[in-house]
């Protein structure tokens, strides 16, 4: 016979909330024992997939008040199996609701026989996903942050009096200060780079073909790298091609300035980019067909002259998005 979760006492462990409001309860001891009994029944009841549980949210950090609903992030193993298992969750007292607005989890929730409160609300993600980190990146920084902790308290504390009928309001207003923790804990940065456009006599671009195991998709990109601190654009722009591929550039001027926001290999970036059309100091230097991109010792892709209707065809991208377009002016 199936388990059902709702054989689980959660209102005996201080949980529920009712659907739509916004309700604080203080932080019980009685939550890490509901999510130890949670993460048993998923365990047993989704073998196949190979959950790992882990407690979040704020009914994970102690001291601070929080929603009576326990938020889980589960790491799949077998991700692109679960949509096959959505009636078996529903058969076991489980609201399955599939991605939900995000890309790349699945979100699922536990509510009373008449749905009108919420016990739990568990988002998984496949193994690795960036978005795990993040999550446990927020608690952690909080439970060794206590004075940070104390702020985001009093912060909630203070939206629940103000948005008391308005739940997204509520969450929406939070934003700024856990965008804020997450850079903290996670050293989030915007990324200044510079990167150069060198174009051969044949119509060629010299560029870094890579490679997204996450995307399972090839790309194209100009050289170059991040401008460090102190240093102009044009000083890393010449500095990155003598350490990736130890040439050296001549003439150099900025024709673009680009903002690119990405995901590579299933992490968030963020990155300012000086765009240079720059050429070598040799003719030599134009002679080779591949070559490699060599960091630290390591070859990390290989530079290819490839020209634009070649790029095309493949169906590959070139990054930053709207190269392409500048390029063909």
């Amino acid at each position: 016979m199936q388990k059902l979760i709702g054989a689980i006492p959660f209102e005996d462990y201080d949980l529920g909330q009712e659907r739509g409001e916004v309700t604080l309860s203080e932080h019980s001891g009685k939550w890490k024992e509901c999510f130890l009994e949670v993460e048993s029944f998923f365990k047993e009841f989704m073998a196949p997939i190979g959950l790992t549980l882990f407690h979040a949210g704020s009914t994970a950090v102690p001291g601070i008040s929080a929603k009576p609903v326990l938020d889980i992030v589960a790491e799949a193993n077998h991700f692109a199996e679960l949509d096959a298992y959505q009636k078996i969750f529903e058969a076991a007292g489980i609201e399955y609701k599939g991605e939900y607005g995000i890309k790349d989890r699945r979100y699922c929730t536990v509510y009373n026989s008449d749905k009108t409160k919420g016990f739990v609300h568990l988002h998984i993600y496949p193994k690795g996903h960036y978005q795990i980190k993040t999550h446990l990146a927020f608690n952690n920084f909080l439970i060794k942050n206590r004075a940070v902790a104390k702020d985001y308290h009093e912060l909630k504390n203070r939206l629940r009096d103000k948005y008391r009928d308005n739940r997204e309001k509520y969450t929406n207003s939070k934003h700024s200060f856990i965008q804020e923790v997450l850079n903290r804990a996670l050293e989030r940065k915007i990324r200044p780079l510079a990167l150069g456009i060198i174009k051969r006599a044949d119509g060629k671009f010299l560029l870094d073909k890579g490679f997204d195991s996450v995307k399972n998709q090839w790309f194209y990109r100009p050289l170059g790298g991040g401008i460090e601190f102190g240093e102009r654009g044009e000083e890393a722009l010449r500095r990155e091609f003598m350490e990736e591929i130890d040439k050296e550039v001549g003439e150099t001027q900025i024709i673009d300035v680009y903002e690119n926001i990405f995901e590579y290999e299933g992490k968030p970036g963020h990155e300012t980019i000086l765009l240079f059309s720059c050429s070598f100091m040799s003719d030599s230097d134009y002679d080779f067909e591949e070559i490699d991109i060599v960091e630290e010792g390591r070859v990390l892709s290989k530079a290819t002259w490839k020209n634009l209707s070649e790029i095309e065809k493949e169906g590959s991208p070139l990054y930053p998005e709207g190269l392409m377009d500048r390029l063909k002016e």
